[in-house]
């Protein structure tokens, strides 16, 4: 309206609304030289997207929709929807599509990487970091057949679910383990300075698993 103050107002509602994370980015947004200056660069109309808490606490989230009503006088229509329902849903499908491919490429016994994806991270890494010094290293359980024949299969799945485990503990985080076979594991070290580095770390990963 005419005699509104825009700004204020605007500036109001999202401390009193908006999730303080979204808070800034919002009225950044919402400032008309910026509403200007970006419908002028994106054909006259543009989204974002924001959370604010509800009467009750909770999370909602909102749309704010800016199109020229009149790009000759520089007169913006502000409109605010809802989109709370599309919000959830779309997120809850993101969550599980991201269980799918972390279950598609984790080894479900011991938490580490399958092969499949072992190799996808593994080449993934190597394509972005092409200039550093990297250290694979093949790991294989001796006599673990042993185990299985004399206490059984539930047994030697403990034994390798351990051995993990340890792997896990003794690498660093970053370092990617792979279970690509019954016994058989793998483990890429990322940023290896020296030969020395990695002699330490297998030394310490033969000593854990004897």
């Amino acid at each position: 309206e005419e005699g509104w103050d825009y700004r204020n107002a605007m500036i109001e509602y999202s401390k009193e609304c908006v999730v303080s994370e979204d808070q800034d980015w919002v009225i950044a947004c919402m400032e008309p030289e910026y509403m200007i200056n970006r419908l002028d660069k994106e054909d006259g109309e543009y989204q974002i997207s924001f959370g604010v808490s509800d009467d009750m606490g909770g999370y909602r989230r909102k749309e704010i929709v800016c199109r020229y009503y009149d790009e000759e006088n520089k007169i913006v229509l502000v409109q605010r929807n809802d989109i709370t329902e599309d919000y959830d849903y779309k997120k809850s499908q993101e969550e599980k599509l991201a269980l799918v491919e972390r279950e598609a490429q984790e080894d479900a016994l011991t938490g580490t990487y399958n092969r499949t994806g072992g190799q996808r991270l593994i080449e993934e890494y190597l394509r972005q970091n092409q200039h550093t010094q990297n250290a694979f290293l093949i790991i294989d359980l001796d006599n673990f057949k042993k185990v299985n024949d004399c206490m059984g299969h539930l047994q030697g799945d403990e034994v390798l679910k351990k051995c993990s485990l340890l792997m896990k503990k003794t690498l660093r985080p970053s370092d990617i383990i792979v279970r690509i076979g019954g016994d058989e594991f793998v483990a890429f070290l990322k940023d290896i300075k020296s030969r020395e580095e990695i002699i330490r770390y297998t030394e310490r990963l033969v000593e854990e698993l004897q």
